[in-house]
């Protein structure tokens, strides 16, 4: 199958991402970089637009690295980057030119971006938010959104295939077939007690291509891994943490969340507050391996298409959770009745299309570095775009992948709040809480029976935190409560659905949560909760693991998690979304 006709794009695509990513990176200065004898990871994000159909893809955001924390080194004040993957860092800051060109659109003002769409890949429209309480409308008030303009589409580029699923690519053999295995990605093959049959080497140094040094979770309590070395084969499918010879880490591996972006969109939790729609990944191109095919022309697409790279990819991020995500997705929304219009392509997952390119130069890929005996590059990049999709401008920050923290700091000095990455979580949060005001968001911390004039936490704006989120129930965050109801939605069915039958201890639904009115839905509307052989539960994401620090860590295994503390950099401020106000256009932000 051609890619146009998979992707609705061009054939030649592929291979213009992939060339903008590369010559991006090239530009950048030698900082950060991997020395002789060293190699790295590169990911990248790159548009394009149907107002400018000519123009190339537009590098907007890149990242390098190939390490990541141990569990028992996660910074509790969000101030370190857990996760320094190149995918996971080129997301991140994919994520903070997002918040730029809201920026923008916020700078420009509602009538003039309507009037010039260019001002901002994003664009304002309105849309009336109904508050249902005990089944009747609280209040209905219209609320100032943006989306993804029309027309814009956003394109990754990884320079290797990421870990986890999607690096386990190798052919089946014969064994497959009786040992009764399907191809079907939603079966649950660890219970039948049987894997795939892949060849599999004892350490993780040895991998190469085709294997994965991910860790396998076992779906026992507490996060337990199977790393399957000394084992015949890795399972397909199946849910993993980052791999590392250290510390376990408590990162899911980046197939799982690109997975994850897949079906909840690029933009984030906290952004799915003032975007109305999900960002998704229109098409990820992936290098072959060294040797591999390389794809992306146009006649050689269709045999590119069924690559085994390709199709690991494709199933990594799409095919494994499509059944049990629209499953899921079904049964809640069947017995819920939502004041709010949803989205229509919240239901079917769209699969992004996904293409090969030539490999990358072997200090890009972990699998060409370790077969010349190099060794992996300590240090990561992050640039972003300055603006436009110009593509102009840009910034570039290094950082250290065993700290998750800016490189240049003494050792005195490394954890000053001075070293947090301009990517780190506090960071962002700090960025959410200034724009907030501009979308009519109150982020003011009560000082009544409902808050404690505190400092706003991170867990007050990540909402889906069931535990945090206890104490705040009728705090001022409930504009990001009702905002983000669409994203909780689809975030339930995907991880953790079992949290969506679960009740306190008391026996009763627990209140905290969109569980419990999923419950109390089900039983006014006669509805019996699914069985436990209910598709939706064979999601591999459904024991993603939380981010909890190990004992004796910077996080304590009895802490409340990694979205506990304060929000510094940034204070709520009051309502200010004067420049969502019409010039007297007559336009209601939806033509």
């Amino acid at each position: 199958m051609a890619w146009a006709a998979r992707g609705g794009e061009p054939s030649s695509l592929p291979a213009a991402v992939a060339d903008a990513v590369l010559s991006k990176y090239a530009s950048l200065p030698k900082n950060g970089k991997p020395q002789a004898h060293e190699y790295t990871s590169l990911a990248g994000f790159a548009l394009t637009d149907d107002l400018t159909p000519d123009a190339p893809p537009v590098v907007v955001a890149l990242g390098t690295g190939t390490k990541c924390l141990g569990a028992d080194r996660r910074c509790s004040e969000g101030l370190a980057l857990a996760d320094s993957h190149a995918e996971i860092l080129a997301r991140r800051a994919l994520v903070l030119y997002m918040y730029d060109e809201i920026d923008r659109l916020v700078a420009a003002g509602r009538t003039r971006a309507l009037e010039n769409p260019r001002v901002s890949i994003f664009r304002p429209i309105q849309r009336a938010e109904k508050t249902i309480v005990g089944g009747a409308i609280a209040r209905d008030r219209p609320q100032p959104w943006c989306s993804l303009r029309p027309g814009v589409r956003v394109h990754m580029y990884v320079s290797q295939s990421p870990c986890g699923d999607a690096s386990v690519f190798r052919a089946q053999t014969s064994a497959d077939a009786t040992n009764g295995l399907t191809d079907k990605p939603w079966v649950n093959h660890s219970s039948m007690g049987q894997p795939w049959v892949n060849k599999r080497a004892k350490t993780a140094a040895n991998l190469g291509a085709g294997s994965t040094g991910a860790k396998l979770l076992t779906g026992a309590p507490g996060a337990v891994t199977d790393a399957e070395f000394g084992a015949g084969a890795q399972r397909l499918g199946a849910a993993r943490l980052k791999p590392g010879r250290g510390a376990q880490t408590s990162c899911m591996s980046c197939s799982d969340k690109m997975c994850k972006w897949n079906a909840l969109g690029l933009q984030g939790e906290l952004l799915s507050s003032v975007v109305e729609s999900p960002v998704r990944i229109s098409s990820v191109v992936v290098a072959a391996p060294e040797g591999g095919v390389e794809g992306g022309a146009e006649e050689g697409a269709d045999k590119n298409d069924h690559a085994p790279h390709v199709a690991a990819l494709r199933r990594a991020i799409h095919d494994r959770i499509a059944r049990p995500y629209g499953a899921g997705y079904e049964w809640y929304t069947s017995i819920s009745r939502f004041g709010k219009s949803v989205d229509g392509n919240l239901v079917a997952l769209p699969p992004p299309a996904v293409a090969s390119c030539r490999p990358p130069p072997p200090n890009l890929s972990s699998a060409s570095g370790l077969r010349r005996g190099w060794v992996a590059c300590g240090t990561s990049i992050n640039w972003i775009a300055g603006g436009g999709t110009s593509g102009g401008g840009g910034t570039t920050e290094v950082t250290l992948g065993a700290t998750g923290r800016k490189a240049g700091f003494s050792k005195k000095n490394a954890r000053s709040p001075k070293s947090a990455s301009r990517l780190c979580a506090a960071s962002i949060a700090a960025r959410f809480v200034s724009l907030a005001p501009k979308f009519a968001i109150d982020l003011r911390v009560d000082a009544g029976p409902g808050g404690d004039g505190r400092r706003l936490r991170y867990a007050d704006l990540k909402v889906s935190d069931r535990d945090a989120w206890t104490e705040r129930l009728s705090g001022s965050c409930l504009d990001v409560v009702e905002r983000t109801e669409a994203y909780r939605r689809r975030r339930d069915v995907l991880i953790r659905p079992r949290d969506l039958l679960r009740e306190g201890d008391d026996g009763t639904a627990r209140c905290d949560s969109t569980a419990a009115s999923s419950l109390v839905a089900a039983s006014r509307h006669h509805l019996a909760p699914p069985g436990p052989d209910h598709p939706m539960f064979d999601t591999p994401l459904r024991d993603w693991v939380k981010k909890r620090g190990a004992p004796g860590g910077s996080m304590r295994a009895d802490s409340p998690g990694a979205s506990s503390f304060a929000v510094h950099g940034a204070t709520p401020g009051a309502i200010d979304a004067r420049w969502w106000e019409p010039e007297d256009d007559g336009d209601d932000g939806n033509g």
